[in-house]
């Protein structure tokens, strides 16, 4: 509903206005201003999707010296 209504004052607003440039490049600026916004509710839905899968890394418990560690991040 609210792109509809942007595109519909957009046109009257192209239509009017002196410098129809500078009204293209305003379109374009709100444009890629509501792409960001999707693209960050994308990314922060992920994230917390990735936030809940995380397990806590365990280490063994070793003593003395260690020669060999690709065990520990299974």
């Amino acid at each position: 509903m609210r792109i509809f209504l942007f595109k519909i004052l957009f046109r009257l607003t192209w239509w009017v206005a002196p410098n129809k440039k500078m009204v293209d490049l305003m379109c374009d600026i709100y444009l890629e201003l509501l792409e960001k916004g999707k693209q960050k509710e994308i990314c922060e839905k992920r994230q917390k999707e990735m936030d809940a899968c995380i397990r806590p890394k365990t280490y063994p418990k070793v003593k003395g010296c260690l020669r060999y560690t690709d065990g520990f991040e299974k």
